[in-house]
């Protein structure tokens, strides 16, 4: 074979290994979009077709970060950060920003997990500093409204309300339904936690219109958690959510706190109703105060 053979050969190889890297790019490119479209069993489909080993090293930094969050997104996150520490490696010596603030997000996720809250927000706030030149909205969205997240669990109460409200700037922004209600009720819980309850009152109230923005799978806990926020010192409004929430499905959490407030108010009788319920109601949750409360009640009606 001469030469001039060789060189044609070569040039084909290389044209073909080119077309490969450049299919790999737009199926990773595809799964980044149906995630933000949270069409993630699409995006799952594709990403489990692909093999990482004959990748470019840039299409092998995006597959790893994609790996790590679709465990997330499925609530399955790989056991380690091995994969993601990869990216964040390739990342940093290209200098790619975007992805770069997207890898630290998950290095945070991944210290919440092991409860390392202070590491948790080092990190977020790393992936904050890195997104302060990007026209990503969603990546900063969710970067505020995790920070708002890992601060109200460090009773950083100020700094929850702060993050809550950068949140909500950025779902007004693009007028983006689901996110402004998850902020409006961020923002709620903030001020509750500050005790300045009637700004916490005036923002649920805000959130109540975007209701049917809420997924479905969330409806009952938002509820829920509106009750709560009313629970002490409105509980006829309480109970009006608690039992909305209830049409969601049944929780023995919410059960419990109907059966608190028919008992404060005197109906014993149905507050025991409520407790037996609640014994009743499959699922992880702790049932040793239900039980006490009615054995406590069965001897009472006993004396």
């Amino acid at each position: 074979m001469n030469m001039k053979k060789i060189i044609y050969l070569f040039a084909i190889l290389l044209m073909l290994i080119a077309c490969e890297d450049t299919r790999v790019s737009k199926k990773l490119d595809q799964i980044d979009s149906l995630i933000v479209r949270d069409q993630v069993d699409s995006a799952s489909v594709i990403h489990n077709s692909l093999n990482d080993a004959n990748m470019s090293p840039e299409d092998q930094a995006h597959y790893y970060l994609l790996a790590t969050q679709l465990g997330y997104v499925t609530n399955h996150p790989l056991p380690s950060d091995s994969l993601l520490d990869m990216a964040l490696t390739y990342y940093n010596k290209v200098g790619n920003n975007q992805k770069l603030a997207n890898a630290y997000y998950y290095k945070s996720a991944r210290s919440r997990i092991n409860q390392d809250y202070p590491q948790a927000i080092l990190y977020c706030k790393q992936a904050e500093r890195l997104t302060g030149q990007s026209n990503d909205l969603l990546l900063q969205y969710k970067i505020a409204e995790y920070l708002a997240f890992l601060n109200g669990l460090c009773d950083n109460d100020r700094l929850q309300l702060q993050y809550g409200k950068k949140a909500l700037a950025i779902a007004q922004r693009i007028q983006n339904k689901l996110w402004m209600v998850y902020s409006y009720n961020i923002i709620s819980f903030a001020f509750a936690n500050l005790n300045q309850y009637d700004s916490a009152y005036c923002y649920i109230e805000k959130s109540i219109p975007y209701f049917e923005y809420v997924k479905e799978a969330n409806k009952m806990e938002y509820l829920t958690n509106i009750g709560l926020l009313y629970k002490q010192n409105d509980p006829k409004k309480a109970k009006e959510y608690f039992e909305k929430a209830l049409t969601y499905g049944d929780h023995p959490a919410v059960y419990e706190y109907l059966a608190d407030i028919y008992y404060a108010e005197g109906d014993k009788e149905k507050a025991y109703g409520l407790w037996k319920k609640a014994l009743a109601t499959s699922g992880r949750y702790e049932k040793d105060n239900l039980i006490h409360s009615i054995i406590s009640y069965d001897l009472e009606r006993d004396l």
